[in-house]
């Protein structure tokens, strides 16, 4: 796992792969954050789940 801090200030912790640029995104009936990389304007690859502080209990929701 790595750490991470969000533009938005939060913090968490994803999968090793994780860079710089991807983004942290929430699905409404997932039970944790997702780290997506985009690709293209409209494709994103999946990087792996994360916690993160603040929005990984459903805080943000």
């Amino acid at each position: 796992r790595t750490f991470f801090i969000t533009t938005n200030g939060y913090f968490g912790i994803g999968h090793p792969l994780a860079r710089e640029g991807d983004l942290v995104c929430v699905v409404l009936t997932a039970h944790v954050p997702f780290v997506l990389r985009p690709t293209s304007r409209r494709e994103y690859e999946f990087v792996g789940d994360s916690y993160v502080h603040g929005i990984s209990e459903g805080e943000i929701i």
